[in-house]
């Protein structure tokens, strides 16, 4: 798959071209997720996105209100919201309208205390599950090596579990 940067608004937030959507470990699920990561789809959608939540200013956009305006079904519109959301172009607010979270353009992101909003997206329980066998993985690592002082792999590999651990905590 071919993929560039496209440098969105004045802002040094990015948008991959030809990005594969989130998807589940379905035949179907895969497959969508592939056809719009070729044909721009899930970029385009990204891009209607930002823009909207750019013109909706303070006032912010939950879920439902960007898929009504936009079109778009919870899957697509949350598909969308959680990879911008990851990488820094959106954030959501801790108040609620309407039962659903607000997401904001980065751009008004100074404006907001720490405490009232959330920077980065709710982590699935299939990513935690994901994350703590990656950290078993690394503390078999580290256990696999009968050395008396640890390498610099299983130093690293002690770090990724101490992260986990830690995120995971919260």
């Amino acid at each position: 798959m071919e993929a560039f940067l496209l440098m969105t608004d004045l802002f040094d937030r990015w948008i991959i071209r030809g990005e594969e959507p989130p998807s589940v470990d379905r035949p179907a699920s895969r497959e969508r997720a592939e056809r719009e990561g070729r044909t721009w789809i899930f970029s385009k959608r990204q891009e209607k996105l930002l823009d909207l939540l750019l013109l909706a200013g303070f006032d912010g956009l939950t879920w439902k209100e960007a898929g009504e305006a936009l079109g778009m079904h919870h899957g697509q519109i949350s598909g969308a919201l959680s990879t911008l959301h990851a990488r820094g172009n959106v954030f959501a607010m801790k108040k609620q309208r309407g039962k659903c979270h607000i997401y904001l353009h980065q751009a008004f992101r100074e404006h907001y205390r720490e405490e009232d909003v959330f920077d980065s997206p709710a982590k699935t329980r299939a990513r935690r599950d994901r994350e703590i066998a990656e950290a078993a993985e690394s503390l078999m690592i580290i256990l696999d090596r009968s050395t008396p002082m640890l390498t610099s792999e299983q130093f690293d590999a002690l770090e990724r579990l101490r992260k986990v651990i830690e995120e995971n905590e919260r």
